[in-house]
């Protein structure tokens, strides 16, 4: 496993002006953001990111996060078992 050091995510323009928001697909179980750690992760979604493009007649852009900021660090609870 490899330490999380860049973040990828495909984002689509707004209407008017809201901006941008990340596409994300709808499965069985709900919706999937597409977003990964890396560049080959990502190609797995470019299909996905086309049709959001297609669908919403809006610009899909592929964007790369490298700046990591630890925020919170959540430990897990220690729970006893009978």
């Amino acid at each position: 496993m490899h330490k999380v050091t860049e973040l990828w995510a495909y984002v689509a323009d707004g209407y008017g002006d809201e901006g941008e928001g990340i596409c994300a697909i709808r499965t069985g179980t709900g919706f999937v953001p597409l977003v990964g750690a890396d560049a080959e992760s990502m190609k797995f979604f470019k299909l996905a990111a086309q049709q959001v493009a297609d669908a919403g007649q809006k610009q899909v852009r592929l964007l790369r996060f490298t700046t990591r900021e630890e925020v919170e660090l959540l430990d897990p609870r220690l729970v006893d078992f009978l």
